[in-house]
């Protein structure tokens, strides 16, 4: 019989707002499929990110704090240099 995969196994997966309510879940479930994840997050107090959302997958994510909207913070292109938390 032919293993069945779930399609999240080895991949690379980037979550923005990923310290909040639904980038944190979303998160977890990923990190239970088998994917790779980093999360971005700049974390302004009025969008609830907050590193206790992570706190049982922690060593298990990269997390990446800064904001999207501007461009000269990262290249999210790629996944080359993470910043583990």
């Amino acid at each position: 019989m032919e293993k069945r995969t779930n399609g999240f196994e080895e991949k690379k997966v980037i979550i923005t707002g990923g310290l909040g309510f639904i980038g944190s879940n979303l998160a977890h479930r990923l990190i239970d499929l088998g994917a790779t994840v980093t999360l971005i997050d700049n974390l302004n107090p009025e969008y609830g990110g907050n590193f206790f959302n992570i706190r049982e997958i922690k060593d298990s994510v990269y997390v990446n704090i800064s904001d999207v909207r501007f461009t000269n913070n990262a290249d999210y292109s790629t996944l080359s240099l993470p910043l583990k938390h």
